[in-house]
C-alpha cells in the first residue's frame, strides 16, 4: 500500500509536486532528491529556500548551503532566506558573497540574511545586493557590514529591515534610504549601547511606516552613568508617514522630526523629549492614535497645540511629574477621544 501511495505521488505533475515541497522544511525538500530519479532534479526547481542552522554545531551547514544553491536550477529564485547560528562555524565572506549573487542573478524578490554568528568580523554583502532592481523585501540582521560605498539603486524595494548590523559610515546609510524610492516600511533595531553610528538620519519620502527599536540593557547595566552610553540623534524626514513607533529610552539618542505628518494616523514613543517639545507634539499633532511620554517641558507647551483627529490616547508620565492638571488641559484638546490609558513610569 505504501509503494502504490508514493507511485501515485510520482505521478503527479511537477506544480504540484513544487507545492507540497514548499510545505516543508528546505533541508527536507532537498533530501527528497534521493528518493527515485523522478525527486532527483524536483528540489532543485524549488522557486523558494530557506536554510536555517540547527545549532548543533554541524561545520557541514554552509557546505550544505553552498552545494544546494550550486544544484538549484530554477529560473527564478523568488525568496532565500539564508539563517546561521551562534553555535555555526565562521562563514567566508566568498561564501555569502556567491549566495546573494546566485539570488540577484535569478530575480530573488525577498532576501532574508540572518548571521548570528559569535566570531568573525561582520560579512560584507556584494554590491550586486545594492543594485538589484528585483528585490522587493530585504532582512539583514547581526554580523553584517552595510557598506554602500558606490551608487546604489533598489527600484522595486518596498520593506527593509535592519536589526543590529554594522554601518561603514553614515553615508552608507544614507545611500542605502535615498537608493530606494518606493521604500514603504523601514524596521530598524539597535543595540542599546556599543553601536558604531552616532547620527542615525531616515529620509525617504515614499515611507509610510517607521519602527525604531534599541535593545534592553541588563538589569544591573541600568544604573551606569549616563556617559557610559552613546548619544547620538534620529532624524526623522518622512513627510508621507501613517505609523511612527520609537523606542530610545536606553541610548538617550536626541530625536528631530522635520515635517508635520499630516498623514499620521499612530505614533508611539518612549523618548524623553526636553528639546523642541512643542514642535515634538505639533509634528505629531494629526495622529489619530496616540502613545506618549510626557516630561515637564512638553506639559508646558501644550495650551499651544491642537489634537483634531486623536481617538485613542496612552499618557505615559514619570511619577516625579504632576500629571492630573495637565491631563485634563490636554483631554480638552481631544474633541474626538474615545479611549484613554494613564500609565504612570
Amino acid at each position: 500500500m505504501g509503494l502504490l501511495r508514493i507511485e501515485r505521488i510520482c505521478d503527479l505533475p511537477d506544480d504540484l509536486l513544487l507545492r507540497i515541497l514548499l510545505l516543508i522544511p528546505t533541508k527536507d525538500a532537498v533530501a527528497t532528491g534521493i528518493l527515485s530519479k523522478r525527486w532527483r532534479c524536483v528540489w532543485k526547481m524549488l522557486p523558494e529556500l530557506a536554510f536555517k542552522h540547527d545549532d548543533q554545531g554541524s561545520e557541514s551547514f554552509v557546505w550544505f548551503v553552498d552545494k544546494s544553491l550550486q544544484h538549484h536550477k530554477a529560473p527564478k529564485l523568488v525568496s532565500l532566506v539564508v539563517e546561521l547560528g551562534p553555535q555555526c562555524p565562521p562563514v567566508d565572506d566568498v561564501d555569502v558573497r556567491k549566495w546573494v549573487d546566485k539570488a540577484v542573478n535569478h530575480g530573488v524578490k525577498k532576501l532574508d540574511f540572518n548571521l548570528l554568528l559569535t566570531t568573525g568580523e561582520p560579512t560584507s554583502l556584494p554590491q550586486s545586493l545594492y543594485t538589484c532592481d528585483s528585490l522587493v523585501s530585504l532582512t539583514l540582521s547581526n554580523q553584517i557590514l552595510v557598506d554602500v560605498s558606490f551608487p546604489a539603486n533598489l527600484p522595486s524595494l518596498s520593506y527593509l529591515k535592519l536589526a543590529y548590523v554594522v554601518y561603514k559610515d553614515e553615508e552608507s546609510l544614507a545611500r542605502l534610504l535615498s537608493s530606494s524610492p518606493v521604500l514603504k516600511q523601514l524596521v530598524v533595531r539597535r543595540p542599546g549601547k556599543d553601536d558604531n553610528l552616532k547620527n542615525f538620519t531616515v529620509k525617504v519620502p515614499s515611507l509610510k511606516s517607521f519602527t525604531y527599536l534599541t535593545e534592553e540593557e541588563e538589569e544591573e547595566e541600568e544604573e551606569e552613568e549616563e556617559d557610559d552610553y552613546l548619544t547620538g540623534s534620529l532624524v526623522i524626514d518622512c513627510p508621507g508617514l501613517k505609523f511612527l513607533e520609537v523606542s530610545d529610552d536606553r541610548r538617550r539618542d536626541s530625536l528631530s522630526l522635520m515635517n508635520n505628518f499630516i498623514c499620521l494616523d499612530t505614533a508611539a514613543t518612549t523618548l524623553i523629549v526636553n528639546n523642541d517639545a512643542e514642535k515634538f507634539l505639533r509634528c505629531l499633532s494629526s495622529a489619530i492614535r496616540l502613545n506618549l511620554f510626557f516630561t515637564e517641558s512638553m506639559v508646558a507647551c501644550l495650551k499651544t497645540i491642537e489634537f483634531p483627529r486623536v481617538t485613542d490616547f496612552v499618557f505615559n508620565a514619570a511619577f516625579s511629574l504632576y500629571w492630573l492638571e495637565p491631563l485634563l488641559c490636554l483631554l480638552q484638546k481631544f474633541s474626538k477621544l474615545k479611549t484613554l490609558a494613564v500609565q504612570a513610569i
